[in-house]
């Protein structure tokens, strides 16, 4: 690499770092950190792993390495409540979301995070340099670089892009020993094998590589290589990764329920269990309109469609054009298999999931991607001279911009097809827009307005108050009351709705915030968390409610939800006829 390549190459590896320190400083813990926080403190102090719930521990542990030096300290987990019944909300209750300041802490968990996402970016540019030339690289690494789904997970305390970096370094390493053309190599072996094993501590979605790994030493060794030199190396690759992932687990050995015998690393399979009954049970979900429990096969595919940058998939549009007429490099099939066999794998398990969580569960197939449509540079640079040699150019720097003018609100990304980051809580939310990430922004606008007194709405067990937001709790708030009261004439005030329970997800009731969807909010923080202010409004003297399509709704309801109890009540058909009563009152007609 020539100085100049490699002085390009760390720039944007640190505009990477950049980016994703800047925002995780000005973006508040999310849902999930203190859970992942806690289990890996947890795994880290007392070597006991009845924490870690769903995921294996390894990214956990190295995010809560840096807590081990906070003063003061975190409280043992051993010694809060939770902790003899394993339930792992009340401990990180206690152990972080009860910690002041939480600042610091938080930003030191995301520290390793973000050393995950340089990894990231540095593997990418080096499989594609290896695979379609240094030009190539640099077109995979500012796409990785300015990627605003990489850079949202790369600067919060979770599991996603640990287990993105992990699965790609997997099949880096590994398709690095198949592909030698001289056979296999013991030392690119072992390599291989101690990376799967890091990489089946992540998350239990590593377990796809097992399969694709065996597939490749099938279909992708080198041609007239005898398959028994590989299966040999592969097996002793695999004791390996047994022996990584084992020490991991400090080589415990116990029971597992339903197996009726001793088992190494049993804490590695409890998760297992856990994330089946998860998917059983299923998770609350929104998309476009539909509020549901179990997973749909088009969730992943709309949310693809919707969150990845419009010049992705562009290039994807185009790389796959090229590859099939042939007009672009063609690397050899066995590198177009190695690139693909393990993204069109995951999304195609990903379509039988029934947890639609959010698209962080699609980064694992993003470096891969990049990778794949890095060749586009060759084709770029063979373009005549003049104009048409400047649009790659801008196409990557209006990719950059784009990126940049979000800070730090990476997670609100969303494409033209979704109308982009204001758009986008229309078609997804949870993770994929809404993670509690905007509560300092939200208090500096409080203060700014000088508003003292507001009422709140977001699913989370974090604490406002560590953001110094003092609030009304509205649903789902554990101390609210389960529905909203007045809910079709909220009572005058300022209310911060989370887009997720604007949308209806994890509350008693999916319309529960219907009267705040249908009116413009005063400001939209970080396009996650909407601020109205809802004016006094004169008594309303009656009531005239449409019986068709529907029934019309009980007096008691009508009373509750309006807050006043002597109302004139009128019923029409309003397919056929409308009413016009005097004074101030409310229509309640079907929508």
């Amino acid at each position: 690499m020539s100085s100049y390549r490699r002085l390009i190459t760390y720039g944007f590896l640190l505009a990477l770092f950049a980016q994703v320190a800047l925002a995780a400083r000005q973006t508040s813990i999310t849902l999930d950190e203190p859970l992942h926080i806690t289990s890996g403190y947890a795994c880290l102090t007392t070597g006991d792993y009845r924490l870690v719930e769903e995921h294996p521990p390894l990214v956990k542990m190295m995010q809560a390495l840096p807590l081990l030096l906070a003063r003061p300290r975190l409280a043992d987990p051993r010694t809060v409540p939770g902790w003899q019944e394993a339930n792992l909300i009340r401990v990180a209750q206690h152990v972080v979301v009860a910690y002041r300041p939480i600042e610091p802490l938080v930003f030191a968990a995301r520290a390793p995070t973000m050393l995950m996402g340089i990894l990231l970016a540095a593997l990418v540019y080096r499989w594609s340099t290896d695979a379609f030339g240094p030009q190539a690289g640099l077109v995979a690494l500012i796409l990785c670089a300015f990627d605003p789904n990489i850079l949202a997970h790369s600067g919060v305390a979770a599991t996603d892009l640990g287990a993105a970096c992990a699965l790609f370094a997997g099949m880096f390493t590994f398709w690095r020993w198949v592909s030698q053309p001289h056979g296999p190599s013991w030392r690119r072996c072992l390599t291989a094998g101690a990376v799967l094993g890091l990489a089946l501590t992540t998350k239990s979605s590593s377990l796809i590589l097992l399969p694709v790994f065996g597939a490749l030493i099938i279909l992708a060794r080198p041609p007239g290589k005898p398959l028994k030199g590989y299966l040999i190396q592969a097996l002793i690759g695999g004791m390996t990764a047994f022996l990584v992932l084992w020490a991991l687990y400090r080589f415990e050995t116990g029971a597992v329920p339903g197996v009726p015998f001793t088992v190494p690393a049993p804490s590695h399979l409890l998760p297992l269990i856990r994330l089946r009954e998860h998917m059983g049970w299923g998770h609350s979900a929104f998309l476009m309109g539909q509020n549901y429990i179990h997973g749909v096969w088009y969730y992943f595919p709309i949310a693809f469609l919707l969150k990845t940058p419009t010049l992705t998939l562009l290039a994807l549009l185009l790389t796959l054009s090229g590859a099939l007429l042939r007009w672009l490099p063609q690397p050899g099939w066995r590198t177009e298999i190695a690139l693909l066999i393990l993204p069109l794998s995951y999304f195609s398990v990903s379509l039988t999931s029934g947890i639609n969580i959010g698209y962080r569960h699609l980064l694992p197939i993003l470096p891969f991607l990049f990778v794949w449509v890095s060749r586009l540079a060759s084709w770029s640079a063979s373009l005549p001279s003049g104009p048409s040699r400047i649009i790659p150019y801008a196409l990557l720097s209006g990719y950059a911009v784009v990126t940049l003018t979000l800070s730090p609100w990476h997670l609100a990304y969303f494409n033209l097809l979704a109308g982009g980051p204001a758009g986008g809580y229309r078609y997804l939310v949870d993770s994929n827009l809404d993670w509690g990430q905007t509560w300092k922004a939200l208090r500096r606008y409080l203060d700014e307005q000088n508003i003292a007194e507001f009422g709140l709405s977001q699913y989370t067990i974090n604490d406002p108050h560590a953001y110094g937001l003092n609030y009304t709790p509205l649903p789902p708030w554990p101390d609210a009351p389960a529905v909203l009261a007045q809910r079709f004439n909220p009572p005058p005030g300022i209310y911060a709705i989370s887009t997720t329970q604007l949308q209806g997800v994890v509350v008693a009731d999916s319309e529960m915030f219907d009267y705040f969807r249908k009116i413009e909010p005063m400001e939209r923080i970080g396009h996650a968390m909407f601020v109205y202010k809802i004016q006094p409004r004169p008594p309303a003297q009656w009531a005239a409610e449409c019986t068709v399509p529907v029934a019309p709704l009980t007096p008691a309801l009508l009373a509750e939800g309006l807050g006043q109890d002597e109302l004139r009540v009128a019923y029409f058909d309003c397919t056929q006829s409308w009413l016009y009563p005097e004074g101030n009152g409310w229509y309640v007609v079907p929508l």
